[in-house]
């Protein structure tokens, strides 16, 4: 059998349409890595090949079987909907995942959590300040969605005072941390303090509202002299904290002496701002980021495989023994094939082989099925007659004669004879009478097998001779 065409599958057929994406990565290999893909789904949704509200896409890797996390951080219906896809693996060079759409009953599998371990990671999420809480005391507030400054747009986390006086304020989120090692959590930071005295900083396995709950990740104390921090990029080990669920915590703090003797004379002010925020097996943004482009929009291979049988043909077969040679062909790519022999399959593999029958009539019929699903099947008659005749397990031995005497000789043998021929004439067997002395008489045996008299199809020769 001939396989052609390369490994080919639809990962489902209520998806209308998928879309090869091309991801380039000129660095070195990735590991479960955020890769940002933006789509045009606006085209797509003009077209009539998107729901209206992007609940139809999917993102599935190169294998076409294993969806991947993905994760709308834009809005759709735009040029540019921006989309992240968390991949186990990105090796250097060029890979390819797919991007179905099309299925007017989907649901959306967005999913930010499952993509960077974390909820409303930029503030952005409606409602505003979805997954965060805060916690705060004295003059301190949060804000979780922040408008007034971000590091990407529209907002970012903010914990503040209002009126530079005694506070604390906690913005927080419980996160559930993949059982993976090394593991970072990566943010960009902001601050600013009036004079002295506070502190900001970001904290893990917080377990109350207490300065010194948890484990400080960072922290940053006020220098004075009313010092605004640029937006700065940072990673932060979390590897200790492996596959466990913990509150990650900014947190902004004015009184942790417990003691108001300076916060509350109004020159302590503070804030700290936070956005972008992810989970990642990396400390460092990688030399080179990988890029996304996009392939030719592709739809569902709905043609079905080529089988041709060769071998057995439509004919009476004289042998037992019966090739079967059949090929199937496609664009795509043949998955699997059967072969049924009157009606019982007799093979499941796509390989040529051999029959061995016994007389009778025979359909055989060769079924083959490509890497889509699509079907074709060939069908061929034929029957097989295979010569019963048996060869004769003794030689014809003369058993009696009668009539030497008188020169007519009459023959009996055993086993029985079918006929005789005397010198090129053919006799009955058993009715010649021949003259003593006659060269050439040729016997042709009977053998009964199986209730039927059979040619033998066995000569032999004898010279009669008078006595």
């Amino acid at each position: 059998m001939l396989l052609a065409g390369s490994s080919f599958a639809w990962w489902d057929p209520a998806f209308s349409y998928r879309t090869q994406v091309n991801i380039s990565n000129s660095g070195s290999n990735l590991t479960d890595y955020q890769v940002n893909i933006s789509l045009n789904t606006q085209a797509l949704i003009a077209a009539g090949k998107m729901r209206s509200d992007c609940a139809d896409l999917r993102l599935v890797a190169s294998n076409d079987s294993s969806q991947l996390p993905y994760w709308i951080e834009g809005i759709c219906n735009a040029t540019t909907t921006k989309t992240w896809a968390k991949l186990p693996a990105i090796p250097t060079g060029t890979s390819t995942i797919y991007a179905y759409y099309g299925n007017p009953s989907a649901t959306s599998a967005s999913n930010e959590s499952a993509t960077f371990y974390i909820s409303n990671r930029n503030f952005d999420s409606t409602p505003l300040g979805r997954n965060w809480t805060c916690s705060a005391s004295g003059a301190g507030a949060c804000n979780a969605a922040y408008t007034g400054d971000n590091h990407s747009s529209p907002n970012s986390g903010y914990a503040y005072e209002t009126s530079r006086a005694c506070t604390r304020a906690h913005l927080r989120q419980t996160v559930t941390l993949p059982d993976i090692s090394p593991l970072y959590v990566h943010y960009w930071r902001r601050y600013w303090c009036n004079t002295w005295g506070g502190t900001a900083a970001v904290k893990i396995n917080v377990t109350s509202t207490d300065w010194g709950s948890g484990t400080f990740l960072a922290a940053w104390s006020c220098p004075g002299g009313g010092t605004t921090s640029a937006w700065g990029e940072f990673w932060n080990d979390i590897s200790a904290f492996k596959g466990q669920t913990v509150m990650l915590e900014m947190v902004y703090h004015d009184d942790r002496d417990n003691d108001p003797t300076y916060c509350h004379m109004g020159d302590h002010g503070l804030w700290l701002r936070i956005d972008d925020i992810s989970i990642t097996t990396r400390n460092s943004t990688p030399s080179s980021v990988p890029t996304a482009s996009f392939g030719t929009e592709q739809l569902p291979d709905t043609t079905a495989p080529s089988v041709l049988i060769q071998s057995p043909t439509s004919q009476a077969y004289s042998t037992a023994i019966v090739p079967v040679n059949f090929t199937a062909t496609d664009d795509i790519g043949i998955s699997s094939c059967t072969v049924l022999l009157n009606g019982n399959v007799n093979s499941s593999t796509c390989s040529n082989y051999t029959l061995n029958l016994t007389n009778g009539a025979y359909t055989l019929n060769v079924t083959a099925n490509d890497t889509s699903g699509n079907i074709n099947s060939a069908q061929a008659s034929f029957n097989v007659a295979v010569s019963t005749e048996p060869q004769s397990s003794s030689s014809p031995q003369i058993s009696t004669i009668s009539g030497i005497a008188d020169g007519n000789v009459t023959f009996s043998f055993t086993p029985a004879a079918l006929r005789m021929t005397v010198e090129g004439q053919e006799y009955p067997a058993n009715q010649l009478k021949a003259s003593a002395g006659v060269n050439n008489v040729q016997i042709v045996t009977n053998v009964t097998s199986g209730g039927q008299t059979v040619t033998d199809g066995t000569k032999l020769t004898y010279t009669i001779f008078s006595q």
